[in-house]
């Protein structure tokens, strides 16, 4: 048979898809059964809240990383044998969940942020304390090996007290600690390493002047950018938004925040696909000083407060939004809510309807500090296929990819692709022929994994954007 090529228009840069109602999972830091918070998921709309597991191993204050193996990995800030916090795997299709590895003082301990799957197939993450000058560590986690390696000790001239992240540019892993580094009065440090020749090196060191102390993490643009946001420093001491160009090492404030538009930010921003236009979170600041959510478009600079945090409907985020692939915006209240306990949300930011989704509850889990993630879990453990049973060709791809569905030719497809933090970057439905192309111009050069669920079958192939 002759092969037709059909090129999927993903709609990138909207987000624009056929899925209306995501499903999202989180992580509650305390409540549930057994008082240590909850793995759970919900429905894009506030819909079939369900508790998928109870932490009683140690809370945790990340977020969930989703594996091609279909399974989330994840980090506790206590726990595991030295009780210093653990690596766990969580598979949502068998509803197991299983500790990897526990933290200790000599490798590091107290890991307030969440793992960072790259491109050698292994996890990379950070630890707030422990290691050989009790300042925090910088790590290596292999998943198939189960085997942990400690790559760095964390001190004064390096950085120190890491809470967030790192992320992939290249061959280098870019990460920022909140305290340490040569600059006066230490108020943290950008630094890079590299995964081939293992060398690390500080790419910048925080001044109070252009930034300082920052307590999240850096995100890639499609540009080839880094971009974040530090607590505190900046023109009035409120914080900033600044891009890091990783070819150069060029530091540039873009924004200033002054706390009537938002102050102290403490996550991270997220692109809305290929366009210019970036979403974050304040922890305060804002009409009522329990943060905002802002919009920051980096074609002019051009900053918009979009909503008002307040004590009644959830304040004070920790974490960083997501865009789900309804176009919408979702994130985590810290406190807050009709309990106090923080919850979830969704915003619109074509209405600017703001919706809280659930509020944090003992019995159910409060206070979250990470990111949510949206997944659709399949339906038993046969429904995850064999990655074999489709080919993606070329691979290493420059702008489109091509995916064999000879296997499927006429059923009805969700393809779905996954950037290496876990975040959904695309999704779109189709009736499968022979042979699918898929344009990823708009994606930024990475590893990437693309998910195709079929009749219940769901099938994880890596491919590389280069």
């Amino acid at each position: 048979m002759k092969k037709l090529l059909l090129l999927i228009v993903l709609f990138i840069e909207g987000f624009t898809c056929v899925a209306q109602n995501p499903v999202l999972w989180g992580i509650m830091r305390i409540g549930g059964s057994l008082g240590q918070g909850t793995i759970y998921r919900i429905n894009g709309d506030g819909t079939n809240f369900t508790v998928a597991h109870a932490m009683g191993a140690g809370s945790s204050q990340g977020s969930l990383v989703l594996h091609p193996n279909g399974s989330f990995y994840g980090l506790t800030v206590a726990g595991g044998g030295s009780a210093n916090g653990t690596i766990f795997k969580y598979d949502p299709v068998g509803n197991t969940y299983t500790t990897l590895y526990s933290f200790n003082t000599s490798d590091g301990y107290y890991p307030r942020a969440s793992l960072f799957l790259a491109s050698d197939g292994n996890f990379y993450g950070m630890t707030a304390q422990g290691g050989l000058n009790n300042q925090g560590t910088f790590f290596q986690f292999n998943p198939v090996s189960i085997s942990f390696n400690k790559i760095l000790d964390f001190g004064l001239s390096n950085g120190n007290l890491p809470n967030g992240n790192v992320v992939q540019s290249g061959n280098k892993i870019y990460g920022m600690t909140t305290n340490g580094g040569s600059a006066p009065l230490s108020g943290g440090v950008i630094f890079s390493y590299d995964i081939i020749t293992n060398q690390y090196f500080v790419v910048h060191n925080f001044l109070f002047a252009t930034g300082f102390t920052p307590f999240g993490s850096l995100i890639k643009g499609t540009d080839g950018l880094l971009y974040g946001m530090a607590f505190g420093g900046g023109v009035t001491g409120h914080g900033v938004i600044f891009s890091l160009d990783p070819a150069s090492n060029i530091y540039n404030v873009l924004h200033n925040f002054d706390g009537v538009n938002g102050a102290a930010p403490n996550g991270a921003l997220v692109q809305a696909g290929s366009s210019n236009i970036f979403y974050g979170f304040t922890q305060q600041g804002g009409a009522n000083n329990k943060g905002v959510i802002f919009s920051f478009d980096i074609s002019g600079n051009t900053f918009s407060k979009l909503y008002d945090f307040d004590i009644a409907t959830g304040s004070s985020p920790n974490g960083s939004p997501i865009i789900a692939s309804n176009g919408k915006v979702y994130g985590h209240a810290s406190s807050g809510g009709a309990n106090s306990l923080g919850g979830t949300f969704s915003f619109d930011p074509v209405s600017n309807n703001f919706n809280v989704l659930y509020t944090g509850s003992f019995t159910n889990g409060g206070f979250p500090d990470g990111d949510l993630i949206e997944f659709n879990v399949p339906l038993s453990v046969n429904d995850l296929v064999s990655e074999s049973a489709i080919n993606l060709f070329p691979n290493p791809v420059i702008s489109i990819l091509n995916i064999d569905l000879t296997a499927f030719e006429g059923q009805q497809l969700s393809i779905s692709i996954i950037a290496l933090d876990g975040k959904i970057v695309s999704k779109s439905e189709l009736t499968a022929s022979p042979v699918s192309g898929i344009s990823i111009n708009g994606l930024s050069k990475g590893s990437y994994t693309v998910r195709i669920a079929a009749d219940n079958q769901i099938i994880y192939k890596r491919f590389m954007k280069i």
